[in-house]
């Protein structure tokens, strides 16, 4: 699937995210975040207000306060939702979403020989 908005975890809790759409600002879409250790939610949150005019990128904080623990590995989920209904789209449709790799240690895969 083809999404418009774009994500890149740069580092300490910092994000870009980079709006593709020619003639579409980001003022009806909000962020949904997770964190997840080991595959499991650990930390939740929302930005309401992205403001990000079209074919324009930004960088925010994110409010993280999980502190990564040797031997776990941790990735960052973002999805982007409507916050009011569009024709044809209803409410909290998702219109993007990513998966970014945010800190620990990957795990080793062995493979046969």
């Amino acid at each position: 699937m083809h999404q418009f908005i774009k994500t890149k975890y740069i580092a300490n809790n910092r994000i870009n995210i980079a709006n593709t759409y020619f003639f579409r600002g980001t003022n009806n879409i909000q962020l949904f975040w997770e964190v997840l250790e080991d595959g499991k939610p650990v930390e939740k949150g929302t930005v309401k207000e992205l403001n990000i005019q079209p074919r324009a990128n930004v960088d925010i904080s994110l409010p993280i306060k999980t502190i990564p623990k040797n031997g776990r590995e941790y990735f960052l989920n973002v999805y982007y939702r409507l916050k009011t209904a569009e024709p044809l789209l209803e409410n909290g449709f998702e219109l993007a979403s990513e998966q970014l790799a945010y800190a620990g240690t990957r795990l080793q895969y062995n493979r046969p020989m």
